[in-house]
């Protein structure tokens, strides 16, 4: 293989492989390979709510519900439409999906065990007191389960409302 063959196979594999990795946070990748999303979701994050499949209501990430906006609703059922029209050889039936909330919940738990490393790392150099880093750590931990608290008492209403209709 010639030089001049070899690095534009390479360039090209390179720029290949970097689209691969981009990600506009709106669920579209740079590449799709074989089997993946063409279509748009009908569920997930847009303008920091997020959107179950199902329903009128959008949800806050502290998981308070909100009932959508104008914009919300357009943006949605057009994407649902998109959903529904799409040739994908399963069932068109929109069904309630939370499994990009729970992901970005648990983005929230490893941030939180992140701040808690560099919290016993500074213990341990020395920046800051046991003391201290005991009424911060206690801190955190009532703030956290304040606000698994909430998202609980939330689901639970939700729960009650789905159930009651």
């Amino acid at each position: 293989m010639s030089v001049s063959l070899r690095t534009t196979v390479l360039a090209f594999a390179a720029s290949l492989s970097l689209t691969a990795c981009y990600n506009d946070g709106y669920g579209y990748g740079g590449m799709s390979v074989g089997y993946g999303s063409s279509y748009p979701a009908y569920y997930g994050w847009y303008d920091d709510f997020y959107y179950p499949g199902t329903g009128y209501y959008v949800y806050d990430r502290g998981g308070h519900r909100h009932r959508w906006s104008d914009n919300h609703q357009r943006y949605w059922q057009d994407r649902q439409r998109t959903f529904r029209g799409a040739d994908r050889g399963d069932r068109h039936e929109l069904r309630e999906n939370w499994q990009a909330f729970r992901q970005d919940r648990r983005r929230d738990d490893r941030t939180f065990r992140q701040e808690r490393r560099g919290d016993r790392e500074a213990l341990a150099r020395g920046d800051v007191t046991r003391q201290q880093f005991r009424q911060d750590r206690r801190a955190d931990r009532q703030s956290f389960r304040q606000e698994m608290r909430e998202d609980r008492q939330s689901l639970r209403r939700e729960n009650r409302r789905n159930h009651r209709d």
